[in-house]
Order: C-alpha cells, then structure tokens, then sequence
C-alpha cells in the first residue's frame, strides 16, 4: 500500500507522486521515486526505529507501508499525526482483490476512514488488481464510507465507463493492455507485450487437482471469480472502537498498549502488535519478523519490550480471518461438468488426457448423472452428490439434520447422510426446508474461534455467530435442493 503526500491542490492526475507501489517490488519503486526526484521510504513491522525517526520527522512524498503499520502510526504517542499524515491525498492499494476477500480489507477500510479524520477531507482512493471478477463491486467495496457519495470507476475489460459508448472502457493513457486472468489461488501470472499470445502452463500433480485445473479451464479464457468480502466482522468493528479511542485520546492513551519492540539481545529487529502476545496459544509464543521465527522468552510490559531468541518454526504474523478454504459453488459445478464429458478449451497433455478418462470412467457413473445429484449407498456409507462447493454442502447439512450425518466434516462435493437414510426421509427432509426458504447455518466448533483475529475482543456467542455467516452459502443450497435427486444402491 502507498501514501501520497501533496499540498491539499494538488492534482493527482497529473503528479508524478501518484505512481501505483508494485508490492513485488519495493525496492526498485524507491530507487524509480528517487529517480524522478521524489522521496519514498518503506515502513512495516520490521522497520528499525531510527529510520521510523526519520520518516516522522521528514516526511517523504510516498511511503509504502502495511494496513497496520499506517494503524500504528494513528495511534502511536511518537508521531505527529498533522505532520506526517495530515497531507496525505491519495492511497493506493496493490492486490486489492487480497484486501477485499480477507478480514484484512475490513480493517484497511476503518484504518482509511480513521486516516480521513486527520487529513479533514476525502482521499483518493485506487485499488490494484490483475485478478478481479466483479471490478464494479470491488471499486465500491473500496470507497468505503463514500460509495454513492463520490465519482469512482472501475477500468476493466468489458466493462463501460462514464461517457464510453461501447461496450468496453477505454485504457489509461500510456502503452498499457488491461485485461483480465484466469489466476487460481497462490499463483501469479505475469503480463504480456501487447500482440504476443496468452501462454501459460497448469502443472497439476495429483488426480483431485487435475480435475479442479480442468474445471477452472473449462470456465473460458478470460474468467475471474469474484471476491466477495467476509461478512459479519463484528470482531473488527470492536477492535476498531479501542483503536479509534486510542487516536482520538477520548478515553485515555495508556489505557490499552501500542506496538512492542522485538529485540535479540540489544539489536532490534521489528515491532510487533499486544494481541500477538497476549492471545492464548499452546506451547511456547512465536513471532514472526525479519523473515524467520524468534520465541519469545521475556515481555517487559512496561517499557513496551519484547526479548526473542531463534527458533526453527511457529512464528505468529499473519491475519487469520476464520476463512473457508473449500471450493466455491462455481467451481465445484464446473468440476461436474467435467465429469459429465465438458473439455476445457486447452491443450492437455497426455497425462492429463489419460487422467480425465479415468476419472470418467471410475468415477463419475457413481458420483454425477447429466439428471440431476446423486445419492449413493455402499454398505453404511450414503453420500449426497451435490457437487455444490464446501460453503453450501456445511449449510446442507445443517439444514436437513433428520438425514445429514452429524458428525461429518463438509466437503466440496457431497454430503454424508445418515446410513438409516431413506428416499422417503430425504424427499420429506427437502419439503421440511420449504424448497430453501427455511434455512439453517452451518454449526462451527467453538474451537475454530480461535483462528478468528481479534475474536477476544467479543463474546463467544458472537464470535461462533460470525463464523457460521460466513460458512453458509444459501444461493447454492437453493440450487442443489431445486436438482433431480437419484438414488443408487452399489
């Protein structure tokens, strides 16, 4: 993420200082900024504190820097906020789609907001992103507090822009080709020269995955998902309440603790924030700064310190937002189609060829049917076939417990019935939910609340109630209850 510094005139279309930050590449756009005689610096977790002097007392015209390094800054009792922030006029975002789809948006969003009430107006907003379905939406997930006040616009493909006549936006000036990626989760494409052709190679190493490659492939050239942020972050908004009280001093300042600095033996190595060490873990506490783990083995709580040592592994840095991490609705359809005799428009290789068939020959007659899911039963073990993605086969279950087995982990492809299961129950189960308008939430153990960050900061009742939001998908519930159902017995 990057700040611009300006006077409150200045004109973001035409300043150099609005430059997007690569999040590849920090270094190379500092020496770029240097270049074009602007000053940028770097700051986050691991930033030593003479160079955190620096940047307080200097302010440079761009600063790259983390959602909570900046959260840091608004609530730190060394920095003047007027001074260093008080000229910020643009922000922009790298990988929104990262942001947007992750409790970490929510809480850019506040921190944004919150950086607004010591510039005294808006900022510019601009969001980053190779890999985004639904542009429109996520331009006005960007915009916060002012979606609908203030002009904004999505520049994607296919996408028509305030004044465009056809039925896609025009580029951005320069020699740039905007166009959207079919990018699966972990991997990034790079781009191409304009002309040149689209080429990249799907390495998939096991039969599940091949399957899942094919049903990505089978979506179409130039298919995104769309990122859809966390619903419910009942955890950030009370964890935003201390924060905000923090930097309006409204309550008190040394009510609740800033950052920590991390030391080992006298050099220092990072800050890190209370909650990573005050959270309840089992076994020793790990942090993760400067690229390795340290353990932590003293906390000097009033002085704000933390001594480490190395340690091989465990260290704790990263946002966990009690995400799903099953397949998506879309997909898990798409890996049916595929079943079903649907080629992706790509050229596979032999292995791969030899795989799909295997599938389809072994497979498929006992887990899809062109009419329909299907329930199957061999011996004690009776599977709903839904092909309907992890979200909506939790909230399946949940729904129809007169025949859901409940004891069974979801999956992204079917549902575990109860071995005394029957036709007839099932038929009366689906009529019991009302052809979905009488669904039910998926239930969450208790213990998944501890990978939910800031999840202290509510009840548990709460926090158990935010999880399950955000497991249920009721759209592919309705759609799974609405398909032919055949039975078969093995």
């Amino acid at each position: 993420m990057a700040a611009a510094n300006g006077t409150a005139d200045a004109d973001p279309a035409a300043d150099p200082s609005a430059t997007p930050a690569p999040a590849a590449a920090p270094s190379a756009l500092l020496r770029f900024m240097t270049w074009l005689g602007r000053s940028a610096e770097l700051l986050h977790g691991d930033t030593k504190e003479s160079r955190r002097r620096r940047i307080r007392t200097d302010p440079p015209d761009i600063l790259l820097t983390t959602p909570e390094s900046l959260e840091a800054m608004l609530i730190g009792v060394k920095t003047d906020h007027a001074q260093l922030l008080g000229g910020v006029w643009a922000v922009v975002v790298d990988e929104v789609h990262a942001f947007a789809g992750d409790d970490r948006g929510w809480h850019l969003l506040a921190v944004l907001e919150r950086l607004e009430r010591v510039t005294g107006r808006p900022i510019q907003r601009i969001g980053l992103s190779a890999t985004v379905g639904n542009p429109e939406r996520q331009m006005t997930w960007l915009q916060g507090a002012g979606a609908g006040k203030r002009p904004g616009r999505a520049i994607a493909p296919g996408l028509a822009g305030p004044g465009d006549a056809g039925g896609t936006a025009a580029p951005p000036p320069g020699k740039v080709e905007p166009h959207r990626r079919l990018v699966p989760p972990a991997h990034r494409w790079t781009g191409r020269r304009p002309g040149s052709t689209r080429n990249c190679l799907l390495l998939a190493t096991t039969k599940d995955t091949l399957l899942q490659a094919a049903a990505l492939l089978l979506r179409g050239r130039g298919w995104v998902e769309a990122v859809t942020p966390p619903p419910e972050p009942r955890h950030l908004v009370a964890q935003q309440l201390l924060a905000a009280t923090l930097q309006e001093h409204r309550v008190g300042d040394q009510l609740w603790p800033a950052q920590f600095t991390v030391l080992a033996g006298r050099k220092e190595i990072g800050q890190t924030a209370p909650s990573v060490l005050t959270e309840e873990r089992p076994g020793p506490r790990g942090l993760l700064l400067g690229g390795r783990s340290w353990q932590v083995t003293f906390v000097d709580w009033g002085r704000k310190r933390v001594f480490v040592e190395p340690a091989d592994g465990g260290g704790v840095a990263k946002w966990t937002s009690g995400s799903v991490a099953g397949l998506s609705h879309t997909l898990a359809r798409a890996m049916r189609e595929v079943l079903l005799g649907a080629d992706p428009p790509v050229s596979l290789t032999g292995w791969a060829r030899a795989g799909l068939e295997q599938w389809r020959d072994e497979d498929a007659p006992e887990t899809v049917h062109p009419g329909g899911s299907l329930v199957t039963r061999h011996g004690t073990d009776v599977r709903w076939w839904t092909w309907a993605g992890h979200r909506a086969n939790a909230t399946l279950a949940a729904t129809l417990p007169s025949v859901s087995d409940p004891v069974q982990r979801p999956t992204d492809c079917w549902v575990r019935l109860r071995e005394d299961a029957t036709p007839e129950l099932w038929r009366a189960a689906r009529e019991g939910a009302e052809g979905g308008n009488a669904l039910v939430l998926p239930d969450v153990d208790p213990r998944a609340v501890r990978g939910l960050k800031f999840s202290a900061a509510l009840s548990q009742r709460l926090a158990v109630s935010t999880l399950a939001a955000r497991l249920a998908d009721f759209e592919g519930v309705r759609a799974a209850l609405a398909e032919p159902v055949r039975f078969e017995s093995r």
